[in-house]
């Protein structure tokens, strides 16, 4: 009776893990540099949402989400513009000068606990009008390496952990499983 128990928790264990494991993160790509308007100016980000980093999810409903310094926070939804490449496109609106972060919400389309927020750096925005020959913008610091091409896994850390600790506890159920019903086979068939 024992090892049916054993052998019910492994595979509900599995089940549960399987579903877990099965595409529950995406990767947000900018194509638009992060080249901030003045003060009140429009910033056209253009993004794609890759499920796994590699297959496009154009059902996701990514939102650009930028916050001040002050602790101001907005919200851009962005809409599809090309499903086949699952590239989006917002329109961003910064209303004050100052520093800035941008970070996008992949909205992963299966459930809010897969959804992710990736995070683009902190960047500085010039007040309306700017210095003479930018258009009103002046120059932003450089972003740190990690921001130019999005996060690349789960949790924004690009850490394979829980996938690779789901894969070790899987195999060691499985292992004594398998040990628990070659155990209980040999008590059974005992010699006359």
């Amino acid at each position: 009776m024992r090892t049916w128990i054993v052998v019910l928790a492994a595979g509900l264990a599995l089940a549960g893990a399987g579903q877990a494991s099965a595409g529950c993160w995406a990767t947000v790509g900018l194509h638009t540099p992060v080249s901030e308007p003045a003060a009140g100016g429009t910033w056209p980000v253009e993004l794609t949402v890759l499920q796994h980093g590699r297959t496009p999810l154009p059902e996701a409903r990514p939102t650009v989400v930028v916050a001040g310094e002050g602790g101001e926070v907005l919200e851009f939804p962005a809409t599809l513009v090309d499903p086949a490449a699952a590239r989006f496109r917002a329109e961003v609106v910064f209303p004050s000068a100052g520093a800035w972060s941008v970070a996008v919400h992949d909205g992963f389309p299966w459930g809010e606990q897969c959804a992710q927020t990736h995070t683009f750096g902190t960047h500085a925005v010039a007040a309306a009008g700017g210095p003479p020959g930018t258009g009103g913008r002046q120059a932003a610091p450089e972003p740190p390496p990690a921001a130019v091409g999005g996060d690349a896994g789960p949790e924004g850390g690009g850490s394979l952990v829980l996938p690779l600790a789901l894969g070790l506890g899987l195999g060691g159920i499985g292992l004594a499983t398998a040990t628990a019903l070659r155990s209980r086979r040999r008590r059974v068939v005992a010699p006359l």
